[in-house]
């Protein structure tokens, strides 16, 4: 059941990172203009560590609390693990090299 809340964990972390990237890029974009890919890279990008992990400490003592900090751990762990690996070639995809001219 842990690793199934982590798993929805995760896909919520996404969307609500994508959401907060989007509208600020949208009403941005009246403003100045932003390359193909920005709010993939924005969204992915957006690591999650040490900081998740103690707020989740922090809570009193119960069931809910192991829930959480379990929960909590899956997502630091999938950032950092597939996140922090896979941003590099997904920064290569979206955006092609410079070319001297």
């Amino acid at each position: 059941m842990y690793l199934l809340l982590g798993l929805i964990g995760i896909a919520c972390v996404l969307v609500g990172r994508a959401i907060s990237v989007l509208i600020p890029i949208r009403i941005g974009s009246f403003l100045a203009s932003y390359p193909k890919g920005t709010v993939t890279l924005l969204t992915w990008g957006g690591l999650r560590g040490a900081i998740s992990i103690a707020l989740a400490f922090l809570l009193p003592a119960g069931q809910e609390r192991q829930l959480i900090l379990t929960s909590t751990y899956i997502v630091v762990i999938f950032s950092i693990l597939v996140q922090g690996l896979t941003f590099g070639p997904l920064l290569r995809k979206l955006v092609p090299p410079a070319h001297d001219g």
